[in-house]
């Protein structure tokens, strides 16, 4: 086989049936109850090309009080060939169950090889229905059971054609291994067992259900139409007791979804509650950030008028210290006299304590303001000037008289 064609397939898909019998072509695509479907289980293993067919038949049967159903099993070594047709033209009676795109694949048993007809272990032989629809459908699987061609319909979409090729190719060949099977395991682990149906039901096909129903009520009237009214009500008991445990399954799987949804939905709501607290815990940190920036502007406001002061204050720093130089410069032959040396130190002093009453003024009055500061500063360094000019002037000048 290529390994570009190989694909492993496993579907349990709904079918049709058509198989010649009689020289009549038969098809069966409803079972009992209609509302079902006949199944082909299809698997294939491409790494070890072994292959199994399944086809299910939804019955009601004697001896179940609920729904059963009966298999047949299709094995490679028993087939002589399997052919496939993509969308070919199908019945009405498949149009019915299938009304799509199909593709048919045809089977062949090899000669003396019946198909495998595999019933659930607790069924009673001679199977019997315990519904006309049922019959129908016990009726065609015992015609099945030993035709030499059928053709099974299935949905088109459900299978990849060229895996259907492989398998194809490889039961014409004789290549193909029987996939292992488990009798005990099937039918919901209740196990199964194959039934062989008497050679006479095998050369002609039965009675159809209702047949039997109306050759018996015309024997004995009376008694057959009691047997009918007991029927009817199994039947109709039957079908309720189904209808029901369909809606208990139902109601099963509606709840589980619930419960799911439920615990999807409070995980919805926790991770949303835990979305507000993160949201409200970063709308905390936000304000306190815009606070702190606030604040921040405030110290850097201060920091500027401290800075300016600062540079104020050194400026007047600057500027008596130039006085000094000026004074010192300007009467350097007063300096030298020792008669002036007295008034020179008081001039030391004054200018001290001037510097002392600035650094007074900045540290223990700090709510004073910066403007009446500077004026107080201004008002004793304006003495320094007068000192200046008027006491040593003053004195230059008596001494210059009393030379005279």
């Amino acid at each position: 086989m290529s390994s570009s064609l190989n694909q492993d397939i496993d579907q349990c898909i709904p079918a049709a049936i058509e198989w010649e019998y009689d020289q009549q072509l038969h098809h069966i695509a409803e079972p009992d109850p209609r509302g079902h479907n006949i199944t082909l289980d299809i698997r294939f293993c491409a790494e070890t090309s072994c292959t199994l067919f399944k086809l299910y038949f939804p019955i009601y049967l004697k001896g179940f009080a609920n729904l059963s159903q009966i298999c047949i099993l299709i094995d490679p070594p028993s087939l002589e060939s399997l052919t496939y047709t993509f969308n070919p033209t199908i019945p009405d009676a498949v149009r019915k169950k299938l009304n799509c795109k199909t593709v048919r694949l045809g089977f062949r048993p090899k000669p003396e090889r019946n198909l495998v007809i595999i019933a659930p272990t607790s069924a009673n032989e001679p199977l019997t229905p315990t519904r006309a629809q049922s019959g129908k459908v016990l009726d065609a699987i015992r015609m099945l059971s030993g035709v030499t061609s059928c053709g099974v319909y299935v949905e088109a979409s459900k299978v990849p054609l060229s895996a259907l090729q492989v398998v194809s190719e490889a039961v014409n060949r004789g290549h193909l291994k029987p996939l292992s099977y488990d009798l005990n395991s099937m039918f919901g682990g209740t196990g199964g067992k194959t039934i062989q149906f008497s050679a006479h039901q095998n050369d002609a096909p039965p009675p159809s259900y209702n047949e039997d129903e109306s050759q018996s009520a015309l024997s004995n009237p009376k008694k057959r139409l009691r047997q009918n009214s007991q029927a009817s009500s199994t039947d109709f008991l039957a079908s309720i007791l189904a209808e029901l445990k369909e809606l208990r399954i139902a109601h099963s799987l509606i709840q589980s979804e619930n419960a799911r949804l439920k615990e999807r939905l409070e995980a919805v709501e926790s991770d949303v509650e835990q979305l507000q607290g993160d949201n409200h815990h970063a709308s905390m940190k936000l304000e306190s950030a815009d606070g702190r920036l606030l604040e921040l502007d405030e110290n850097l406001e201060g920091l500027t008028q401290r800075v300016e002061a600062i540079e104020e204050y050194n400026q007047d720093s600057d500027d008596k210290t130039n006085l000094m130089k000026i004074f010192f410069l300007e009467n350097v032959d007063i300096v030298v006299d020792p008669e002036y040396r007295s008034l020179i130190c008081a001039f030391h002093g004054y200018a001290v304590r001037v510097h002392n009453l600035e650094g007074h003024l900045r540290d223990r009055h700090p709510d004073l303001g910066h403007q009446a500061r500077g004026d107080l500063v201004r008002h004793h360094k304006g003495l320094l000037p007068t000192l200046l000019e008027e006491g040593p002037k003053e004195r230059i000048k008596e001494e210059g008289e009393k030379e005279r």
